[in-house]
């Protein structure tokens, strides 16, 4: 059970939704267990709201969960951002392509899909590491669904992955990227001083620039996660 951790200044909120909840489409659980795996996340999040813009780095911990080995890992993620680097847990760059696509279900949402070409092929039951940098600006999407105003803006900023907010694995026959698996994560947001985070998990004290934390500062939740090499 993950406690929330609630942050509120006189002069803004900010609030960042992390989960993995989702909206499962007709063959969503086919689907999901055709495709790799996210065992953990660590996001580092820097959100800009007097331009409405995020830039990220991201480390996945990725599994294989089905009896193939895999070569290539499918990423979603908000339509407007743009992947401007992918890297291994070595640090060798990865092969990717990037695209704008359109979901066939649910119809007309539109997300950056991202094939990343792992460095060797994944074999069933082991795990890798996947690091992408990214960023651009979020605006919602309610255009398709009415409630999806997740923004990054002066008013309020709301990250979801509703919105494809962070990357997620899934294909474009439909949005598997449902809570088919359980994952853990770490989340560090930086924002400017007037502003402050809420999320589900464990909170460690907030720092201002130039502090040095003890431990990785941010939101956690669930066991500790695999770190494969």
């Amino acid at each position: 059970m993950l406690r929330t951790h609630c942050l509120f200044r006189r002069l803004g909120l900010l609030i960042l939704v992390t989960g993995s909840g989702w909206f499962p489409s007709p063959g969503w659980a086919r689907a999901a267990a055709e495709l790799p795996a996210v065992l953990h996340y660590d996001l580092r999040l820097h959100l800009f709201p007097a331009t409405g813009r995020l830039a990220a780095e991201a480390r996945l911990v990725i599994g294989n969960p089905t009896r193939m080995p895999i070569a290539q890992v499918p990423l979603v993620l908000y339509r407007l951002f743009e992947v401007t680097e992918v890297t291994a847990a070595d640090g060798q760059r990865l092969r990717f392509q990037q695209t704008v696509e359109r979901f066939r279900e649910p119809d007309r949402f539109q997300v950056l899909f991202v094939q990343v070409t792992l460095a060797r092929p994944l074999r069933p039951g082991d795990s890798t590491v996947v690091r992408l940098r990214y960023g651009g600006p979020y605006l919602g999407a309610s255009e398709v669904w009415p409630y999806l105003h997740d923004r990054v803006s002066e008013d309020f900023t709301l990250i979801r992955p509703d919105a494809a907010g962070y990357p997620m694995v899934s294909d474009l026959d439909r949005l598997a990227a449902g809570p088919s698996r359980q994952f853990t994560w770490t989340l560090e947001v930086s924002v400017p001083g007037d502003y402050r985070v809420a999320s589900g998990g464990t909170a460690q004290p907030p720092l201002t620039e130039g502090e040095s934390p003890a431990g990785v500062p941010g939101f956690g939740g669930g066991d500790p996660a695999p770190h494969p090499e």
